[in-house]
């Protein structure tokens, strides 16, 4: 019976110790090793599809008339400025600066010009 006792005290001391020598995953806010992200709220997100790169705060994107191509309006601390994207491909293939710009994007109806609405100063670029 002592053997017996002895054995389980033995098994669970090792057990313990393998159980405590093995390091731990800290989960916090930010990205996870798995490509996920934590969010504040504990719950967990997993993008879906392409991540493309934007500039900062994209305000509003709009697709050409013929779907090849996609533009961002961006704002934030930087100039503003429109990113031309392939659809193709998602890959950037112009940017061009605007005097300003805040939320208004749009194709004129027959699709050669792209207005750009001036925040600060009222006007349309």
């Amino acid at each position: 019976m002592k053997i017996a006792a002895s054995l389980r005290v033995a098994f669970v001391v090792v057990c313990a110790g393998v159980l405590c020598s093995q390091p731990s995953w800290k989960e916090q806010v930010g990205k996870m090793p798995d490509g996920s992200f934590m969010l504040p709220t504990g719950w967990r997100i997993q993008p879906v599809g392409q991540q493309v790169p934007l500039d900062t705060l994209p305000m509003s994107s709009i697709l050409s008339h013929d779907g090849k191509f996609v533009l961002v309006l961006n704002g934030g601390y930087k100039p503003p400025s429109i990113q031309v994207f392939a659809v193709g491909t998602m890959t950037e293939v112009g940017r061009v600066p605007v005097p300003d710009g805040w939320l208004g994007l749009t194709w004129s109806p027959d699709g050669s010009r792209v207005y750009v609405g001036g925040g600060s100063r009222g006007r349309v670029y």
